[in-house]
């Protein structure tokens, strides 16, 4: 519901600070890579979003003219808005100002508060003057203008470009009169996730009384690559991997990315992959194809069994929800993996396994904490040759997986991040879909993909504090550690199994372009007796180029 006004017969031009209106950070699902399926354990920690510590963004303008001094003020007895109807919930702001005194002061508050409304309600872009005016009658004339956009322009290098999906995102905001907060919001996050770009908003004034022509200044990233190292090691596979990326932007269309990656141990042989990935935007309302694929080789020396597999996925998601907090996406996809004698973990694996996956992400973030909670329902497919080496596996199973993530901000400088996942089934899984425990996420003090459970839950708590507060290595962070899991086979009598381990580490980050880990992680309770009990010791590094 909107208040009804008094007509100001006046135009009252919009001119909001535009520059500081963008999403503070960024809620996209972080994509896991495909090889991952084939090297359980050695996937890179989840990023968990770190709670935004910047001001929130400004759709608004303020102006308060000086007024009479308090001692000779009169009581405010109403408030008058001029320019256009205001939602209600800015009108309601008004009312403990009621018989408080017309100061300066009093009225700065008051259009404090105003202002803070107005960002509760639906209306995008907004200015609200309180003008020099004679007070005697106690009523408080207010100046609104809620603006529209007239026109989306988007330039590279202060020059008029085509950029027809960026405009695509945000051509609701064209039939609205005035903008809405929901389509300005998804169409802003929309436009600053494309692959491959940098956007920046900004104003200026049209000549049609009330609009603004939104430009969109755009910076295209470059291509780059990267190369790491992570000593994490299993029990069939006794070393540490190499690996090499690199990512490509909008080589096939607009807001494409394909990015490959190589992995290797250090003597060449005892295991290698690759993979490669293709996203693409699918029209202008957020839709998303992805597709991948991997391939590996396994020659450990503990055994003399050479083995190779292969994996398919491709799938689609949408944002059903999107602005600058929160993020609901649905997504579906179908995956193959074809395994022959392949190391997965602790087993080889011979399998051949078709299965659709149907899921929801959401995601929240706050000035002093964030979360995420990934909901996914797996069916496999018995189709073609479908088998599995696990003894009474059934290839058509189904499984609920879901995984949460929080972080929490204490201060500046101390970070509290809790981690969990967990899987439930009444089937005996496949190899591949079991939930895998051991590894640089869950069961950080034993080796990767040490055990795993068709279903079982594991957490992680990390309290983490980063010592400098700026500079090149203010991301860098000491962190300790403590992760349990507990679940079962249904197999085999329904074997129980639990573990945990606690540690400590750092990340050094240098920019965007250099990390370094080292992290110690002992077992405090083993799943089974006689398993190696000495802690691990991990070393990871990366480096990324990306030319300006």
């Amino acid at each position: 519901m909107r208040k009804r006004h008094v007509r100001f017969s006046h135009t009252l031009l919009l001119s909001v600070a535009l520059s500081s209106l963008y999403s503070p950070a960024a809620l996209a699902a972080p994509q896991a890579t495909p090889d991952e399926r084939l090297n359980p354990g050695s996937r890179p920690e989840t990023p968990v979003i770190d709670p935004d510590t910047a001001e929130a963004p400004e759709r608004g303008v303020v102006d308060v003219a000086a007024s009479v001094a308090t001692a000779s003020a009169v009581p405010i007895r109403g408030v008058q808005f001029k320019g256009t109807d205001v939602p209600a919930i800015v009108a309601e702001a008004t009312q403990p100002f009621l018989g408080r005194p017309a100061d300066t002061q009093t009225l700065k508050e008051m259009a404090a508060a105003m202002s803070a409304a107005y960002k509760k309600s639906n209306v995008a872009l907004f200015t609200l003057a309180i003008p020099a005016q004679d007070l005697s009658d106690g009523v408080v004339d207010v100046l609104i203008a809620e603006g529209h956009v007239s026109e989306i322009i988007t330039r590279t290098d202060d020059e008029i470009s085509e950029r027809r999906q960026l405009r695509g995102y945000l051509r609701p905001l064209l039939t609205e009169k005035p903008a809405t907060r929901e389509s300005f919001e998804r169409g802003m996050t929309l436009a600053r996730r494309e692959e491959g770009v940098k956007v920046t908003p900004g104003l200026r004034t049209a000549r049609e009384p009330g609009a603004v022509i939104l430009v969109l200044d755009v910076e295209d990233k470059k291509d780059g690559f990267a190369v790491g190292y992570d000593s994490r090691e299993s029990r069939l596979v006794d070393s540490g991997r190499f690996s090499a990326s690199g990512f490509l932007y909008s080589k096939l269309r607009a807001g494409d990315a394909l990015r490959g990656r190589l992995s290797f141990t250090p003597d060449g042989r005892q295991s290698r992959s690759a993979s490669l990935q293709y996203t693409t935007p699918i029209g202008t309302d957020g839709l998303t194809l992805s597709a991948a694929g991997a391939y590996q080789e396994t020659r450990p020396t503990s055994i003399p069994i050479e083995g190779d597999a292969t994996f398919l996925t491709a799938g689609l998601a949408y944002p059903v929800l999107l602005n600058f907090t929160r993020d609901l996406t649905v997504n579906a996809s179908i995956d193959h993996i074809e395994s022959s004698n392949s190391a997965l973990g602790s087993v080889i694996a011979d399998e051949n396994i078709t299965a659709a996956r149907f899921g929801a992400r959401g995601t929240w973030v706050a000035p002093k904490r964030s979360a995420s909670l990934n909901l996914i329902v797996a069916q496999g497919l018995d189709v073609g040759d479908a088998r599995s080496s696990v003894a009474g596996s059934d290839t058509a199973f189904t499984k609920a997986n879901a995984t949460g993530s929080f972080v929490q901000a204490i201060g500046e400088d101390l970070f509290l991040r809790l981690k969990a996942s967990g899987q439930w089934t009444d089937d005996i899984l496949p190899a591949n879909e079991r939930l895998m425990i051991g590894g640089i996420e869950y069961g950080r003090g034993f080796s990767n993909g040490l055990i795993s459970f068709d279903k079982g839950y594991v957490v992680s708590l990390e309290p983490a504090w980063r010592p400098l507060d700026e500079g090149s290595f203010a991301r860098s962070e000491v962190y300790l550690f403590a992760d349990y899991a507990d679940g079962s086979l249904l197999g085999a009598g329904g074997q129980t199994f639990d573990l945990s381990s606690a540690g400590i580490g750092t990340r050094i980050s240098y920019k965007k372009y250099a990390t370094l880990g080292l992290e110690w992680a002992e077992p405090l309770s083993l799943p089974v007796r006689g398993i190696n009990e000495d802690g691990v010791f991990t070393v990871t590094w990366a480096l990324r180029y990306q030319p300006d």
